[in-house]
């Protein structure tokens, strides 16, 4: 499960790369609740 998490963080860090102006507030509400998801 962990692997499938890593690959869609891996995919979306490159999508915001080309699209920063667009992915980055998707990007850290995406982070925020991948951790969030993690912990617990």
């Amino acid at each position: 499960m962990k692997l499938k998490f890593v690959i869609l963080i891996l995919l979306i860090n490159a999508l915001s790369s080309v699209y920063s102006r667009d992915f980055s507030a998707f990007r850290k509400d995406f982070e925020s609740a991948l951790n969030k998801s993690l912990i617990r």
